[in-house]
């Protein structure tokens, strides 16, 4: 399987396998995640399991930072493809 993004870059799940022991999420940033995947806005996140908007968006931030991602759709395609999300 493999993932063709914008601008030549390519990750090959494989590696997305081998990335997996780097990227170090916090269980709420696997929670956050798994409901961004569910379709969820950062409102209902929220509201959800009780934090502010702005803790939301700092996860938000931080899932895709750690991921080295462009966004929040690159980050649930990489976490698919390293088995964060099944």
């Amino acid at each position: 399987m493999r993932f063709v993004f914008e601008n030549n870059r390519s990750p090959v799940a494989s590696e997305d396998n081998k990335m997996k022991g780097s990227v170090r999420l916090t269980k709420r940033e696997k929670e956050v995640l798994d409901l961004i995947m569910q379709g969820l806005t950062s409102t209902e996140i929220a509201a959800l399991i009780f934090i502010s908007l702005d803790t939301v968006e700092t996860h938000r931030k931080n899932i895709i930072q750690k991921m080295n991602a462009r966004n929040v759709v690159d980050a649930v395609v990489r976490a698919l493809g390293m088995g964060f999300i099944n």
